[in-house]
């Protein structure tokens, strides 16, 4: 019985990754028929047949009496055939409009052009990539409201697609979807047998993992490189070469550098060897590097540098999946320059830590990159996503494990009590400077004023903005703007009115705009508009929130009660009808009364009329059981019959004039035509929940019937 259970233990990965596979291949299979045009092309079908069946036969397999080792392959096969479905799907719904690509893509793309037209990539001035390739380029932005506009990687990348451009083949995604393959069977291959079935799993719970090729991000390449340098650890002159490979291709792999020596001295043998083996490492993996950027280095030095190394001086926006959401978002008021300061204090902790207690850290020291740019200012879905693939092959195989080879812990709790009183100073150090950050009261003021212009475009739209910036600071601000909401980058808008800059204590009155719907704020979300300083200084830097409109997700809701929004030109909040009795023209705006914005009815009288001015702003809502409005009557109580000032509500049978002032009178003008007043203080405001229900019991009227009405189509 004991054996029995130990066999069955050892089968349990292969079985649970060929049930998971199945139920990967399940969800595949309605991909296709939901996004593989059917109709147009009868092979998706086909295809999500085919999915279907397999998926079946894998859950089949997955509850057989004896599972065979080799049926692993069949979870390499499956999700192979998945990820390249998924290039079949964005192939038939790429469209140059509706496409969107980063663009480190496009630049790449560009780059090889120019390339093959004498130029030097690293000194060319990518500014136009939208226009060259008429598609939607996601750009970039600086501070300055200017666009990423250079190559920002060494070389290797580069030269690559150069080889596929001269192959005939001009798409970048091709790249990356190949070491994407690549990447799935090394992971696989290198992996034990009886892990392999549930290795690559990870990838695909982390759908980012699986798009982001499709999308053209290269940085599966260097995880692939630093996969197969894991897989041939043993080999000192392929790890050098491997490695250097992958630093040629991204800055990313740099971080690990430090960690792999440190790694490389703990294998133990005597201080010659370890040095030698360092030796050999560092130099193989340098000249490799050389190799490939040396040319462009000559070529023109400056661009190289300022190429290369972009990501440490240039001035982008606070932006990504990071700690830097914080500050993004407006949580905290943490400059960019506090996070160099909290990433160089974790990689001095963690080099600490991986110096001094090598044993115990092990191979966990490939996870120490991916903290470090968690913490980045621009962290990137793909700066950190692409650790987890090394990660998995060395939680799966231990590869090299020191304590296998005998090195020792050190010197027990003295050298554990120094490496935590040298992480806890720097932790402290930390800690200071972001109090110090917080205390600071921002020196940038941001403000709008209503009413927030609209535009129709599948949705309401916020596209045009009244703001007011006060300069509290010692310095000159030069005010950009730009829209940033839940995981979108930021994007700016432009200045139609306002300064250029703003010196101390200065206010400026702007008026920003956007004529793109995809820039646009969708209204029923809302959003963030972020001003900054175009000089580069992040700590002049403020948000304003756009609040969301709950009522454009709910028909039962009373719609735009804030009247903050209005169609450009129009005569009234969207959502509202204004109307007018007695030939008389009224004008709807927005005003400050009292230091609130309110929304006013000015009536001017005809001068051929007799009739008493009316005006009216009205919708039809459902019955609200209760509501609250804030009101500022300004004449005393009198006949409602010559001065009104209220609301009015019909159910197509009865009227009821609910008004406000100095009075608590209430009586009928007329059959099924009611009145009473809320006393309500004059010329200041108050709020007034209105109890409807109430009032209709009140007079004795009977609820409205229940009726069919239609909103948004339904």
């Amino acid at each position: 019985m004991a054996s029995d259970i130990k066999l069955r233990l050892e089968e349990f990965p292969l079985r649970i990754g060929l049930i998971v596979t199945g139920l990967i291949l399940f969800d595949f299979a309605t991909k296709l028929t939901e996004r593989g045009q059917p109709i147009v092309h009868p092979a998706s079908i086909g295809l999500s047949f085919a999915a279907w069946m397999a998926g079946v036969a894998l859950v089949i397999l997955a509850v057989a009496p004896r599972p065979n080792s080799k049926w692993s392959w069949l979870v390499l096969l499956s999700l192979i055939f998945v990820q390249l479905g998924h290039v079949y799907i964005y192939t038939l719904n790429f469209t140059p409009l509706t496409t969107e690509h980063p663009d480190n893509v496009a630049i790449a793309e560009f780059a090889v052009q120019a390339l093959r037209n004498g130029h030097n990539p690293y000194s060319w001035n990518f500014s136009d990539i939208q226009r060259v390739f008429n598609d939607r380029v996601s750009v970039t932005p600086f501070l300055d409201g200017t666009i990423q506009n250079r190559v920002t990687y060494p070389a290797l990348q580069l030269l690559i697609l150069y080889g596929f451009d001269l192959l005939g083949i001009q798409q970048a995604e091709v790249l990356a979807i190949g070491f994407q393959i690549l990447l799935f069977v090394l992971l696989f291959v290198g992996t034990p047998p009886k892990l392999r079935a549930i290795v690559l799993l990870p990838l695909f719970i982390l759908i980012d993992f699986v798009f982001l090729s499709l999308a053209g991000i290269q940085d599966v390449v260097w995880s692939a490189l630093l996969v197969a340098l894991i897989m041939l650890w043993k080999r000192p002159v392929w790890r050098a070469l491997l490695f250097g490979l992958a630093c040629s291709f991204r800055q990313q792999p740099w971080l690990v550098a430090p960690f792999i020596l440190i790694y490389l001295w703990h294998e133990g043998g005597t201080t010659a060897e370890r040095r030698q083996r360092i030796a050999v490492f560092s130099g193989i993996s340098l000249g490799v590097f050389l190799v490939v950027n040396l040319p462009f280095i000559i070529w023109e030095p400056r661009a190289w540098w300022l190429g290369a190394f972009e990501p440490i001086y240039a001035r982008f926006d606070l932006v990504g999946l990071g700690l830097a959401l914080i500050s993004e978002y407006g949580l905290a008021p943490f400059p960019r320059e506090f996070y160099p300061c909290l990433q160089i204090a974790s990689l001095l902790i963690m080099l600490a830590i991986h110096w001094r207690h090598p044993k115990a850290v092990g191979n966990a020291f490939w996870v120490f990159p991916a903290i470090f740019f968690w913490l980045y200012y621009r962290s990137l879905v793909n700066y950190w996503i692409y650790w987890i693939p090394p990660l998995l092959l060395v939680v799966s195989r231990h590869f090299g494990s020191l304590q296998e080879i005998g090195v020792p812990l050190g010197k027990g709790r003295a050298r554990a009590k120094g490496t935590a009183a040298f992480a806890g100073g720097i932790l402290v150090a930390i800690l200071a400077l972001g109090s110090a950050f917080i205390l600071q009261q921002s020196p940038i003021e941001i403000s709008s004023s209503l009413p927030f212009e609209t535009i129709v475009y599948s949705d309401q739209l916020v596209n045009r903005l009244r703001v007011t910036v006060t300069n509290s600071s010692g310095k000159v601000l030069a005010p950009r703007f730009a829209f940033q909401r839940d995981f979108l980058r930021t994007i700016p808008w432009e200045i139609e009115t306002g300064p250029e800059s703003l010196a101390q204590g200065q206010t400026g009155e702007y008026v920003i705009s956007t004529q793109n719907p995809i820039k646009s704020i969708p209204a029923r979300e809302g959003g963030q508009i972020v001003v900054t300083d175009a000089g580069g200084d992040y700590s002049l830097r403020a948000i304003l929130d756009v609040p969301p409109d709950p009522s454009l997700a709910n028909p039962d809701l009373i719609a735009n009660p804030t009247y903050s929004y209005w169609r450009a030109g129009g005569n009234a909040p969207r959502g509202w009808e204004l109307r007018s009795e007695g030939g008389n023209l009224t004008v709807a705006q927005i005003e400050s009364i009292d230091g609130v914005d309110a929304l006013t009815l000015r009536v001017a009288n005809s001068a051929d009329s007799n009739s008493p001015p009316v005006a009216k702003l009205s919708q039809t809502v459902s019955f609200p059981d209760s509501f609250t409005i804030s009101v500022y009557p300004t004449t005393r109580s009198a006949d409602p019959t010559e001065y009104a000032y209220g609301l009015e509500l019909n159910d197509g049978d009865r009227r009821l004039w609910i008004l406000f002032g100095d009075s608590d009178d209430l009586g009928m003008l007329g059959e099924d035509f009611a009145y009473i007043f809320i006393r309500s203080p004059l010329n200041t405001w108050s709020e007034r929940n209105i109890k409807l229900r109430d009032f209709y019991l009140l007079f004795g009227w009977p609820l409205p019937e229940f009726s069919q009405r239609i909103s948004s189509g339904l």
